[in-house]
């Protein structure tokens, strides 16, 4: 079900390999849609007690050999923006970063900001834009520094950031993203599951 590849020596949790800089991931060979791929991050830290997370900001640090070959779904995606690219920025679903922009360092990462496509893979060592619904591919999780907080998978919404928002409802009959199926008896209450 996964893959180790040997990069570096540092303390990293058993079945996990560190790629530099203290960074610490593991591979899974199995392939799986973007939402998936995001479970599968969730799970396997459940499983493992620790907080894992779709790999992103550092997935240029990923060794050339891991990624020949191979896409590999990447934890940057636009889902919160426009999605005809007006007034649209790459994202991160790294805890801690989730809130923000990735504003300039964006460029060193993906080389254009968004316009319909909405994710970003790596394949042959190179990120891609692609739409949500097109690519099955490789996950590999990056170990988070970042403490759960007391209320796991919380984020501060804000309205108006990174980007003023018309209405904080989905304006589209075909929302993208990843979703749960939550019961609750009033909105209030959805919003504290």
């Amino acid at each position: 079900m996964f893959g180790i590849w040997s990069v570096g020596l540092t303390e990293c949790p058993d079945e996990l390999i560190h790629i530099g800089d203290g960074i610490c991931v593991i591979k899974f060979t199995n392939t799986s849609h973007y939402c998936d791929a995001h479970r599968t991050c969730e799970r396997e830290g459940s499983a493992h007690k620790l907080r894992l997370f779709m790999i992103g900001r550092n997935v240029g640090k990923l060794p050339n050999s891991t990624l020949e070959n191979v896409t590999v779904h990447v934890g940057i995606h636009s889902l919160l923006g426009d999605r005809q690219g007006h007034q649209s920025e790459w994202q991160v679903s790294e805890p801690g970063y989730i809130s923000n922009s990735l504003g300039k360092e964006s460029n060193a990462l993906v080389s254009r900001p968004p316009d319909h496509e909405q994710l970003i893979v790596m394949k042959h060592g190179t990120t891609k834009a692609v739409s949500s619904n097109e690519v099955s591919a490789m996950v590999i999780c990056e170990k988070s520094e970042k403490e759960h907080h007391s209320k796991i998978g919380s984020s501060k919404f804000s309205k108006n950031h990174p980007w003023p928002l018309t209405s904080i409802f989905m304006e589209s009959d075909n929302p993208v993203g990843c979703f749960r199926h939550l019961s609750a008896t009033t909105a209030l209450a959805c919003g504290l599951k």
